[in-house]
Parts: C-alpha cells; sequence; structure tokens
C-alpha cells in the first residue's frame, strides 16, 4: 500500500510539473506572444530574411533560439549559408545540436512545426529533469513533491521562454552525476556525450572527471577500469563532432567566436553591466535591474548554500560546480546586458537542488522555499516580456 501511494505522489508530482510548464507556455503564448509561438524564438531580422515564413520577425539582431531554430528545421544542413531565409552566425553554433535534433524530431522534420517542437523539447526535459529529481527523492526517502524544487533556477524558465539549450545542458549533466554515484559508467558516458552535443561548455563535467581518474590512477589509487568509459567515450564523441563538422564548415566549431567575447575577469562582467542598468529610471529598464538583483541573489544564495553544505556533494559534484561558476562569473558585459542571459548559471544551481535534495533534512530543505517567490518574481517578468 505504501508502494502505491509513493508511486501515485512520484505521478502526481510529474503532472503537476507537466501542467504547469505548459500552463507557463500558454500564459506566455496569450500575453508576451499575442498568440504566435514562433515568437519564442526571438528571431531578429539582421539574421532572419524576409523568406522565411515561419517566423515573427523582430526589427532587431533577435536571439539565440534563431539559430537553434535553424538548425531543428534541417539539422543535416550544418553549414553557415541561410536556410529558409537563416544563416548561421558562427560556427560555433554547431557544437549545440543535439537539442535541435529532438526539435527536428518532434517537429517531424516539418518547418512550420519547428516552433512547436523546441518549445515541446523543452518542456519534456523539465520533465525528465522531475523524473531524475524523484528518482533522488525516493533513494533518501523524501517526499516525491520535493522534487520540484529542482525546478527554482531561474534560467530554466528563460530556456523555456526563447527556445533555449541550458534545460537539455541541466538535465544531461546532472542525470550523468546520478548514474556516476550508481556506477553506471556506460550510462554516464551517453548522458554527457549527448551533454557535450548540447552545449560545448557541458563537456566540462566530463573533464573534470578525467583529471579526477588519472590523478587517481597515476597515484596509484587504482588500475584503469570500465570506469574511464565515463569521461574517454564524451571526449572521443564530442571530438569526433568536431572532425565532422569540419569537413563541412573548413573550421572547427570549438574554435569558431562570435567575436564579442563571452568570458573576462571574474566579475568583471557583473560590474560593469550593473553599471549599465542599476541607475536606469526607465521603468523597463527599472524592471530589468530588478529582474537582475533577482536572479543574482537566487544565485548566490544557492552558490552560498553549495559552500556551507559542500559534505552534501562529492569531490566530482564540487568540481562541477565550481568549473561551472567560473564561467559564470567570467562572464563578460556582453553577457550582462538583458536578463535572459543569466541563464548561465543554471547548470551548477540544479546541481546545487540535487544535493539539497540528497543531503538535507526536512527543516532545511523547507528554508528554501523561501526562494521561491524570488523565482516567482523571474517567471512572472517572462509572461509578459519576450
Amino acid at each position: 500500500m505504501r508502494t502505491q501511494s509513493r508511486a501515485r505522489q512520484e505521478f502526481v508530482t510529474l503532472v503537476c510539473a507537466g501542467l504547469g510548464s505548459i500552463g507557463f507556455v500558454l500564459l506566455r503564448l496569450v500575453s508576451a506572444a499575442q498568440g504566435e509561438l514562433s515568437r519564442f524564438v526571438v528571431a531578429g531580422t539582421r539574421w532572419t530574411g524576409p523568406a522565411n515564413h515561419y517566423l515573427h520577425h523582430f526589427a532587431n539582431s533577435g536571439y539565440d533560439g534563431q539559430f537553434y531554430w535553424r538548425l531543428a528545421a534541417d539539422p543535416f544542413n550544418i553549414g553557415l549559408a541561410p536556410l529558409l531565409g537563416i544563416p548561421l552566425d558562427h560556427a560555433l553554433r554547431d557544437n549545440r545540436i543535439f537539442y535541435p535534433v529532438v526539435g527536428w524530431a518532434l517537429s517531424i522534420g516539418q518547418p512550420r512545426w519547428v516552433a512547436f517542437g523546441l518549445v515541446m523539447a523543452n518542456i519534456l526535459a523539465l520533465l525528465a529533469l522531475v523524473y531524475v529529481a524523484l528518482r533522488v527523492c525516493r533513494e533518501v526517502n523524501r517526499t516525491p513533491y520535493w522534487a520540484l524544487l529542482v525546478l527554482l533556477v531561474p534560467g530554466l524558465v528563460g530556456a523555456l521562454s526563447r527556445d533555449l539549450t541550458e534545460i537539455f545542458s541541466a538535465l544531461l549533466v546532472v542525470a550523468g552525476l546520478v548514474a556516476w554515484r550508481r556506477e553506471r559508467y556506460w550510462l554516464v558516458a551517453l548522458m554527457w556525450s549527448l551533454a557535450g552535443l548540447t552545449r560545448e561548455t557541458n563537456i566540462l563535467a566530463a573533464f573534470c572527471l578525467a583529471l579526477i581518474s588519472l590523478v587517481a590512477i597515476a597515484r596509484g589509487q587504482r588500475k584503469i577500469s570500465i570506469q574511464e568509459v565515463a569521461w574517454v567515450v564524451p571526449g572521443l564523441v564530442f571530438v569526433l563532432w568536431q572532425l565532422i563538422a569540419h569537413q563541412v564548415l573548413g573550421t572547427f566549431p570549438l574554435a569558431s567566436s562570435s567575436g564579442t567575447g563571452d568570458l573576462g575577469w571574474p566579475f568583471w562582467g557583473f560590474i560593469h553591466g550593473a553599471s549599465k542598468w542599476l541607475p536606469a529610471t526607465h521603468l523597463h529598464d527599472l524592471a530589468k535591474a530588478g529582474l537582475y538583483s533577482v536572479e543574482t541573489l537566487v544565485t548566490a544564495t544557492l552558490l552560498f548554500v553549495a559552500y556551507r553544505r559542500r559534505t552534501f556533494f562529492n569531490f566530482l559534484e564540487r568540481m562541477i560546480i565550481v568549473a561551472f561558476s567560473l564561467l559564470f562569473i567570467c562572464e563578460t558585459q556582453r553577457g550582462w546586458q538583458v536578463p535572459f542571459d543569466n541563464r548561465y548559471a543554471t547548470v551548477p544551481l540544479v546541481v546545487i537542488w540535487f544535493g539539497i535534495l540528497r543531503g538535507s533534512d526536512t527543516k532545511q530543505v523547507r528554508q528554501m522555499l523561501l526562494l521561491a517567490p524570488l523565482v516567482l518574481v523571474t517567471v512572472a517578468w517572462r509572461l509578459v516580456v519576450i
């Protein structure tokens, strides 16, 4: 009877996650998107030509989602030349092929359905993330409803809002960590191989594991074993994709850059970015400054909790949190111009939530609910702003 009750609770948790995600999309669709799902893509006239009749065109440079749409329309065409009116701005986009492939599959290869397929892909990824959290709750005998806490990360909502890759990144990196704890090394290899094909920075997870493994082997603490597939396979898959893309592009995607510079000295990007929008007086800029402040507070709080409760994480998880957090704090001013770029902290924050679920007692977990109103502020923002 107890098993049936828990199964029912887990089912209800997934239903709540699904209904919440779909409800958010529908509300955003009728408010910010004015009934056009293609507005989620945020295709700008700088990169999207008038020949594309499937997307709403904004009179600006658009956002990353337009390039994921371009790849999802035909993931077998990874060249930079325009496809349905959209070129790739640089070869780096081809590193992020997995999310568009899923969107392409869900749209049945039909360009007119790609906008729908990309949104559905992210909703399914959110459900999968909650399912992995449910498995962790089951391991530590925690009430299933607490699995919903992993959704309290602003970057997840931002990714769902604009057809971005952060939900898949968080899902695949965390799923690999959960599989590693269970010594399912081939599953780790699969998850992190796909993570590396979702966003190039995700290969850091396999790199961290490689460092730990090689040091342990060099010190004679253990011998080479089947464990090595967990980092060798993702590395090989990543390199293989670089070679395949090079045959088409004439350059390696990892060596490509938009020329804007995404990384700099720690915190300098935030300081320079904040100096632009904190003194703002226009209502929209004030709202953006408030959103940045809320997202930064959520990020700082979770990072502080992770430091205080570092025993909740194994050494690999701590390395991954540090590595991905360094990427976030080294983000340049360009990344702090619009709130949606605060999504770069998504992966380490989701990893932290999983550690909290695994290691905290019920009282400590309840205290973390104080972050919920802050994240709801970011949800409200994205309901009304494209």
